[in-house]
Parts: C-alpha cells; structure tokens; sequence
C-alpha cells in the first residue's frame, strides 16, 4: 500500500485542488468510489432515506460531492455529513462505504462521460480511450485497481470503518445491500422507507428527473446536456465494446484485483 500511495502522490495527484484539502470531522461517512462506478445511484438511495425527496436539483445540500461543493458550504450541512468521494486512500476518512464496479463496465460509462463532457470526440476509438483509462490519464485518482488496492490495503479489517459494497451485487439485491449499508453507518430504518427509497432511485425516476433538471444540475455544466449522465446502469454491456484483446489488456493490468473482488475473467 505505502508503493501505491508514493505513486500517487510522485504523481502529483495530492498537490491538485481536491477534496484532500476540505475540513474533515470525526463523524463523517464518505461514499468512495473510483468514477462512473454507482457512487451517484447510493447517493439518491440514502438521500431519499434520510432526507425523502432528493434529486438532482438538491442533491448537493444534502448528499454533496467534495468536489463540487466548496468547503465553506460543505462546513455548513448538518452533521453527520454524508459526502461523495473518489480519492485514493485517505487516513481522515474514518467511515467508508466503498462502492466497486466491474473495471469493464466503468471503462465503458467513463467512455461516455468522456464525450459527453467533450473530453474525447464521439467517434474517438474506444480501443484506444482504454489504453489512456487503464494507465489513469482520464482522472487524477490513480488506476481503478490503484484507487482499490490503496483501501483495501488499509482498511479491509477494520468493519467498524470500512464496507467495500459492488455495484453488481447492488443491482440485483439492492434491498439487502441497501440494509447492510444503512446498518453499517448506524441508520435504523424502517423497511417501507427503504421501499420507497429504492423505487425512487430506480434508473427510470433518476433519467426523467435528469431530463427534468438538466439546466439546472451543477455537474452536467459545460457537458452536452442532449447526452444523459444517467446513461445505463447495465452489469454486461462491456461485451458489446471490448475486442479480444482490449479485454486481454485490461486482464493484465487489474485482473489481480478483479479476482480479489470475485470479477471472472
């Protein structure tokens, strides 16, 4: 873990203006994940538990992203603060649920976003975006397999702090992973609520309200608002995208951690 951390600090990825730099407090939960992995979905998920109606329109006053919102307003929202992250590991996060995603599948959505930020041209090879992503050019979070290991090198044993969650296991029990976190970060909640909770968050309600708000979302600014940000949310569509040997490559760079985290190869 200490050579994953001095690679990514040699890299610079410290000295950038991040969320490393904000006011941490002792009773914060960070949602961690590397991008396009879910982090969004388990935002709406526990805002609508705790707080009943959110959305894109007020998303980040209540389960705002580091990055976004400036410190100053982040100072501001009620204790205990559930806050949106993607860095590598950070020994002032003292609760973390850790949100996975099959490196295939967020290849894919961090494909789209590229475009639909204007990142990469839409007809950029999706061959040749894959070399830059696996090397970690497209964010300054290290590799996926990078961002991961820094964690679970660290925090795996510790269950009080730590709870690695897979967006796939999510997706197709979402009720029982959903009551895992909700335990884990001390919530008791009733199971009606978490009912109501998961059919508000599904894929369809978060695209209309996308649709709905999209002028207006913090985020989605200096991006093509005609492409959505709540794109799929699919397990397999990778297989539509990947060559042999995109899929070869991809295998030597994270299929270690792939395996540790249960992904066939």
């Amino acid at each position: 873990m200490k050579n994953i951390i001095k690679k990514l600090i040699t890299n610079k990825i410290s000295d950038r203006k991040t969320g490393r730099n904000i006011d941490i407090y002792c009773d914060d939960i960070f949602l961690v994940s590397y991008p396009k992995s879910g982090n969004t979905w388990l935002r709406f998920l526990l805002g609508n538990i705790i707080y009943e109606n959110v959305d894109f329109s007020n998303m980040e006053k209540f389960v705002p992203d580091i990055y976004i919102v400036n410190n100053k307003k982040l100072k501001a929202i009620p204790k205990p603060r559930i806050l949106k992250s993607h860095e590598y590991f950070h020994p002032k996060y003292k609760k973390v649920v850790y949100i996975v995603r099959d490196p295939r599948s967020v290849a894919v959505s961090y494909y789209h976003y590229q475009i639909k930020f204007k990142k990469i041209d839409e007809k950029f090879p999706f061959s040749e975006f894959l070399v830059n992503f696996i090397a970690g050019h497209y964010d300054s979070f290290g590799t996926w397999s990078e961002n991961i290991e820094s964690w679970l090198a660290t925090s795996e044993a510790d269950t009080d702090k730590f709870i690695l969650v897979r967006y796939e296991d999510l997706k197709v029990s979402t009720y029982e992973q959903l009551k895992t976190i909700t335990k884990f970060i001390g919530l008791n909640i009733d199971d009606e609520v978490m009912k109501i909770s998961i059919k508000k968050s599904s894929f369809d309600n978060m695209k209309s309200n996308e649709i709905l708000n999209k002028t207006k979302i913090q985020v989605l600014r200096n991006s093509n608002i005609e492409m959505p940000f709540v794109r799929a949310g699919k397990i397999d569509e990778w297989k539509s995208y990947f060559s042999d040997s995109d899929h070869r490559l991809l295998v030597d760079n994270f299929g270690v951690t792939m395996q540790k985290l249960g992904y066939i190869l």
